[in-house]
């Protein structure tokens, strides 16, 4: 069994401790300004995607002393655009920019790949991308979120999640590509107050099975599950649906075999019938197999004449299951011994059936994520697929190789392959023209001994690790060891280096580490796990996160490290903040919480010395960011107000009231002229507050993804094309000099191909008006 299981569970608690839970359907343009919906349950459909790319709930910023403040800090600002030259970074050498969750291979032999993404080889593309063999290609501008599920009918392509938008035409869960545009499936699906997902697609004929959490599909009633004929082009039910007595049913895998439709997930009725997270259709009725299961279902696939069903099982009635079993006509069975995680994916082929998931051992033998059944025993996969703390999530059998797709960046204990590689009997990765690009979009940095780096979740470019370091021509790890398997926070402080994160397998202390520059050294006993927020002051290091302990005593999510031993701040924040800053001798920290000890304070909260307290009534939505700059502490984050001043995701405090940070063209950053934007970086340098997050304008001027704010007013940095692709987001920001580097999911900066990291150079004097060289 594997031993970092915890951190799968810590990551969830973040995404739902700052709002990315799975279910909200609404999009950004849903939300109104006036009054901030809680993000828990009306997060937009890209900023969910954050999450999903493991989005920082921290860029530390590098704390560089600011320009004393010299303005009304209520007075308009101006606007013009910031003076310099934009610098990509060109593509990515192989596989894509974010994790691939879903892959299917047309007739013609082209393989799709879905998920989490802006890019795959050197060819953007939104969540979605085509395989010829040879090259990538998009297909039109994607969908406006990421894509569950994906099946093919002869060359169209079926997709589904939680999408809205599928290259421009309105959609509801569902979509197809039919080569060159994309297509609604009739009304789709909808429900639970607008809310849905789909989860699961299969194909059999015409018809196209489609499962999710939703309550009708094509405007008649349809419980989680429906049917979708492509030659009619109506929709049509099957029986009841699902039904749990408890919560609402999902169904998260569908396979179509021998004429019966099995479906899995999370439900205990099917049809109004037992049906234990598994049930059959057989065209008149529902009925449970076997026993069904203890857990839920991720995964069901005919094969050799048996179905097989994988996911979270460890029972199916007396039987023990681990994660892996047979149905033999009357009961379900183990085969093999089973696996000891998760199963998320299955394909069957002439070779066998392909086990994919989060799993070190598969029969009681090493197997890396990826195991071949044969019938009696389960066979390597060219040495599976290093995840580290991520997983398989996808398999598709084509003619002549299988497609593995999911959170990995190296197959085969040393191919590099980034989400996503194929198997014929050797490794092959897709390759593409070299870039510089990053192969995810970081959670952190900083600038370190004259050099910009970046940190994030696995592998952030060839042979880096998960941290990486530009030197001016090449990225290059920062050490060659005892680096974290991911990391969350970056910090730098004249010589050192602060890192944030998993350090596994955990060499020495947990989960925090000072860089000097040749030795990597523990901060005491660490924290029981990693931080997402670091911030040093002088000899004082603060950090936030999900970690109940630190040097051994209870801090609750937050504590400070004197250089000696760790301290905690009263009983600290029962949720986790996301970032926490030293100002005016108070510690600030901000997050997704309303109270603090049971006393209210709404998003942020002071450390006064003695006990937590309000800061002149906080914020209307959480936070994410903090920095000070030009003499006042600034947040970033999700809110419409701050301190009942009108402040669109960014406000800054003087330590006595809250003001805006606006201009005569409007307030803060927003997104469709009128709606918040999402504020997710800040980065404090001598030129002022670099601001990165999701949004389209900035102090009312158009400004995407990433802003300058200094004394003189609210600027985008260049002219024309002054940011990044509308459908991205920046996550990263660190300064050099007059270097700005940020980091996020997107293809294009300044209208350059880059990808998840890109280079703005401030210039004083602009010989080019359009901004370039």
């Amino acid at each position: 069994m594997r031993t970092h299981r915890f951190a799968t569970s810590a990551l969830t608690a973040v995404m739902l401790s700052v709002g990315f839970a799975t279910t909200a359907a609404t999009t950004r343009a849903s939300l109104p300004i006036a009054t901030v919906p809680s993000p828990a349950a009306n997060a937009p459909a890209d900023l969910r995607a954050l999450a999903e790319a493991r989005l920082p709930r921290i860029v530390a910023p590098n704390r560089v002393g600011g320009v004393a403040a010299t303005r009304n800090p209520g007075s308009p600002l101006d606007t013009a655009p910031a003076g310099g030259v934009w610098h990509g970074f060109g593509g990515l050498p192989e596989g894509c920019g974010g994790t691939i969750g879903a892959s299917t291979f047309a007739a013609n032999g082209d393989l799709y790949v879905a998920g989490s993404f802006g890019i795959c080889g050197d060819q953007p593309a939104t969540s979605i991308a085509r395989w010829n063999g040879s090259t990538w290609s998009a297909l039109g501008s994607g969908t406006n979120s990421r894509i569950e599920a994906m099946v093919a009918i002869g060359n169209d392509i079926y997709v589904a999640g939680q999408i809205s938008d599928a290259g421009g035409v309105p959609v509801s869960g569902v979509a197809r590509w039919d080569g060159t545009q994309w297509h609604a499936l009739g009304d789709g699906v909808s429900g639970f107050g607008g809310s849905y997902f789909v989860y699961a697609l299969a194909a059999s004929g015409n018809d196209l099975y489609v499962g999710g959490r939703f309550e009708s599909a094509g405007g008649q009633p349809a419980a989680s599950i429906a049917r979708w004929n492509s030659v009619t082009q109506t929709w049509s039910t099957l029986g009841s649906g699902m039904t749990r007595v408890l919560g609402t049913a999902s169904v998260r895998a569908i396979s179509v075999y021998a004429g019966v439709v099995y479906a899995g997930g999370d439900f205990d009725h099917a049809g109004g019938v037992p049906a234990n997270h598994v049930a059959a259709w057989d065209g008149n009725g529902w009925s449970q197999p076997g026993e069904g299961f203890d857990d839920d279902v991720y995964a069901l696939a005919g094969w050799n004449g048996s179905v097989y069903a994988g996911g979270r099982m460890q029972a199916s009635g007396l039987t023990p299951i681990a994660h892996l079993a047979r149905f033999d006509g009357d009961d379900w069975v183990e085969i093999g011994g089973g696996v000891d995680g998760p199963v998320n994916a299955l394909v069957g082929t002439l070779s066998g059936l392909f086990v994919g998931g989060d799993f070190d051992d598969a029969g009681g033998a090493p197997h890396e994520n990826l195991a071949l059944w044969n019938g009696s025993a389960f066979g390597d996969v060219g040495g599976g697929v290093q995840a580290g703390f991520g997983a398989v999530s996808t398999l598709a059998a084509g003619v002549v190789a299988v497609a593995v797709g999911g959170d990995f960046r190296q197959v085969g204990g040393s191919t590099p392959a980034h989400f996503i590689a194929l198997w014929n009997g050797t490794w092959a990765a897709l390759a593409a023209p070299a870039g510089q690009g990053l192969f995810a979009s970081p959670l952190a940095a900083a600038s370190y001994a004259s050099e910009p780096c970046f940190g994030g979740f696995g592998e952030m470019h060839t042979g880096t690790g998960s941290i990486a370091c530009w030197d001016g021509n090449a990225w290059a790890p920062l050490i060659s060891a005892e680096i974290p398997a991911f990391t969350n926070a970056l910090a730098a402080s004249g010589n050192d280096l602060y890192i944030g994160g998993y350090f596994y397998p955990d060499p020495g202390s947990c989960c925090i580490r000072r860089w000097d520059g040749a030795i990597a050294h523990d901060l005491g006993e660490g924290t029981d796990s990693g931080p997402m927020s670091i911030f040093v002051d002088g000899t004082d290091v603060y950090a936030s996160g999900w970690f109940g302990g630190a040097g051994g005593i209870n801090v609750n999510n937050v504590a400070m490290w004197d250089g000696v031993a760790w301290h905690a701040f009263g009983a600290g924040i029962d949720s986790a903040p996301n970032a926490v800053a030293w100002y005016q001798g108070r510690l600030y920290a901000t997050g997704y919480f309303t109270d603090v000890g049971g006393v209210p304070m709404n998003y942020i909260a002071a450390w006064n010395g003695s006990a937590w307290v309000d800061v002149a009534g906080g914020l209307d939505g959480q936070g994410m960011a903090l920095a000070v700059s030009d003499g006042y502490l600034y947040v970033g984050g999700y809110f419409s107000h701050a301190g009942g001043v009108p402040a669109n995701s960014i406000a800054r405090w003087d330590g006595t009231q809250w003001s805006a940070v606006t201009t005569a063209l409007g307030n803060g950053v927003t997104y469709m002229d009128i709606y918040p934007g999402f504020v997710t970086s800040l980065s404090a340098s001598p030129r002022g507050l670099f601001v990165g997050g999701s949004f389209d304008k900035a102090g009312g001027a158009r400004a995407v993804g990433v802003a300058l704010v200094d004394g003189s007013g609210v600027h985008a940095l260049g002219y024309g094309n002054n940011g990044i692709d509308a459908s991205g987001y920046v996550s990263a920001i660190t300064v050099r000099d007059d270097d700005v580097f940020i980091g996020g999911l997107f293809a294009h900066a300044g209208g350059w191909l880059s990808a998840n990291v890109a280079r703005f150079a401030l210039v004083d004097d602009m010989v080019f008006a359009n901004g370039f060289e």
